[in-house]
């Protein structure tokens, strides 16, 4: 008789159709893990159902959405019913489980699951800082919140990780030893591969000659597109097109000169082939685990102008694959486009070296053998 599938359950409080980096991670280690053999359970929440929905994705894994309420405008969704989520999975049988993120009351819930199955998790961290809302007060209490349920968490048994070196650290704020890295990664070929044929230098009227920058994200604080703004107003020759939405958008149109183009939510092949045409990808973002968007911008072979966070030296060694920002002040980004405007021969050799070294280390094949041992090494500590 065969050997039955090992079953792992991967909590992640947010995923898709939400976009975000959590969401695409879970969903390509869920795809990775299905194709090496194991029965995947995406356990998740969504504000649009009264009870539980039961999903068959075509990539070979089920999605399970238990209903929830949303808060911090859908950032922060908590179950409605986490007693009826704790009953149904504790009737499963499940091998494994992976947490992504502490920072979610679902993660609190998965790991007191777990020690009811006599499993080890793994928790997945996809940070490098606090969050922030902007406001200082509220950062504060967010911060204290983040402290408060990370010591919930703690009191019960569990293997951390990070997505990044940074990530890893990062976990050493809360004292908890990480385990090592889990690395966010992309299928570099397949995502290039994907793009559309929709043209924006045409759809915006745009000559081949000027120059185009990049910035993918949602738009919040954390993400930095604020400090966008000046230096598209110090170089009206750049045009800059923004891909993403959130709070901010209205304030930014209200102050965002002609040269900058606000596409809205796009879809993955979309944003490809905005990476694919432009000539820098631009983020100014003050908190990543390691960014979805910088991996599909070097899949792409477009340059990137980043801060340090995350992951980002993981893939950009030093100059010869991207320009590292020392902070995230306009004057500094603003002079840092000028500067690579002006060396398109630089420019180029970055991209080059950039997509190959995606192509090489990040693949999301390595990331998901690595989460197979670390489950199956969890749970003989």
């Amino acid at each position: 008789m065969s050997e039955k599938k090992k079953t792992i359950a991967i909590f992640s409080a947010i995923y898709l159709p939400h976009i975000g980096g959590v969401e695409n991670y879970t969903y390509h280690i869920a795809k990775e893990l299905s194709r090496a053999g194991l029965r995947v359970l995406v356990i998740t929440l969504s504000p649009n159902i009264e009870a539980l929905q039961k999903v068959y994705d075509p990539s070979g894994f089920e999605v399970l959405r238990f209903p929830c309420r949303a808060h911090m405008g859908g950032r922060y969704p908590i179950a409605k019913q986490p007693r009826s989520i704790r009953t149904y999975l504790l009737n499963e049988k499940i091998d494994f489980i992976a947490v992504n993120t502490r920072f979610y009351m679902l993660s609190l819930l998965a790991v007191s699951i777990a020690k009811a199955k006599g499993i080890v998790p793994i928790v997945i961290d996809h940070g490098s800082a606090h969050l922030t809302l902007g406001n200082p007060i509220l950062d504060r209490a967010l911060a204290g919140f983040e402290h408060l349920i990370t010591a919930q968490l703690k009191r019960y048994p569990a293997r951390y990780f990070g997505v990044s070196e940074k990530s890893s650290k990062w976990l050493g704020h809360f004292n908890i030893q990480s385990c090592g890295v889990l690395t966010n990664s992309i299928d570099a070929d397949e995502y290039a591969q994907s793009a559309t044929s929709r043209n924006y230098r045409t759809e915006f009227n745009i000559d081949q000659s000027e120059f185009i920058v990049v910035f993918v994200g949602r738009l919040i604080p954390e993400k930095g597109v604020t400090q966008l703004i000046d230096p598209a107003k110090r170089e009206p020759d750049m045009q800059f097109f923004i891909a993403g939405e959130g709070p901010l958008e209205r304030d930014l149109k209200k102050v965002a000169p002609s040269n900058v183009h606000f596409l809205g939510k796009l879809k993955s092949v979309d944003i490809a082939a905005l990476f694919l045409q432009g000539d820098i990808f631009c983020l100014p973002t003050r908190s990543e685990g390691f960014a979805t968007s910088l991996l599909e911008a070097s899949a792409c072979g477009i340059a990137s102008l980043i801060t340090d966070v995350g992951g980002v030296k993981e893939l950009i060694l030093d100059d010869s694959y991207g320009t590292v920002l020392p902070d995230a002040e306009p004057d500094t980004i603003a002079s840092a486009l000028e500067r690579l405007a002006n060396n398109p021969e630089k420019l180029a050799s970055q991209s080059k070296n950039v997509r190959l070294r995606t192509q090489e280390v990040f693949a999301w094949e390595k990331t998901s053998s690595a989460i197979i041992k670390a489950c199956e090494d969890a749970q003989e500590s």
